[in-house]
């Protein structure tokens, strides 16, 4: 009985514990968006695009950049080429942006118009929108890299990962965050697939990017659940 009592308050400590780091943890549900007619890629043989990832979180961003990029191409293994290090010259030809406008896009397509087509969300907006100059960018993009890196496989996929600052958590010392993954089809310039997470984590430079470091294999894992 009496080593019972002693174990009690332990064991609603670590329950205590446990809880506050299943909040910071907490993950809300994916939502996933699928475009009905999309052909599932053919992992053996597509390639994939790796675009630069974008975040707009507090702290070293290019550290945290670098952590998610870094897991979501080595999720890609043989199929992901990164264009990373081709940054300067996408840059260059005025993509700097693209990976941000992109996500931007892809969000408000998918959840405010039900969409997947860059062509069809501009009529939706009355003949205009300002994504329908993603469909160019596309372009300027697809002609950088052929030129940068030569590919010998005609581009198909483009993969993408955002991290959207999203301000405080609820709970004092946290922060908001919402994740954007994608796969653009460009051949038929058409979103394949996209998702949709926000989480909450401490808000404290290491807790980030430790967080960050994970990040590209989970972006992967919604993209991919079939895997």
């Amino acid at each position: 009985g009496s080593s019972m009592k002693k174990l009690i308050p332990w064991g609603s400590l670590l329950l205590a514990g446990f809880a506050v780091a299943l909040v910071l943890a907490s993950c809300a549900s994916t939502q996933v968006y699928d475009r009905p007619e999309a052909m599932a890629p053919d992992k053996e043989n597509d390639k994939f695009l790796i675009l630069p990832v974008d975040i707009s979180m507090p702290g070293d961003e290019a550290a945290q950049e670098v952590a998610v990029f870094g897991g979501f191409l080595a999720a890609f293994e043989d199929s992901g080429i990164p264009l990373q290090p081709i940054k300067p010259a996408l840059e260059a030809a005025g993509l700097g942006g693209f990976s941000r406008n992109l996500a931007y896009g892809i969000h408000h397509m998918v959840t405010v118009h039900n969409t997947y087509d860059f062509a069809e969300d501009a009529a939706l907006h009355g003949g205009t929108s300002e994504y329908e100059v993603i469909l160019v960018l596309t372009g300027t993009l697809i002609d950088v890299v052929n030129e940068a890196l030569k590919p010998d496989f005609k581009i198909k996929y483009i993969a993408l990962a955002s991290v959207q600052n999203q301000g405080a958590g609820d709970i004092p010392e946290t922060r908001k965050y919402r994740v954007i993954g994608a796969i653009y089809n460009v051949e038929e310039a058409k979103i394949d697939k996209a998702i949709v997470f926000e989480n909450t984590i401490a808000d404290e430079e290491s807790a980030i990017v430790a967080e960050m470091a994970g990040l590209g294999q989970k972006i992967y894992d919604q993209l991919f659940p079939e895997e």
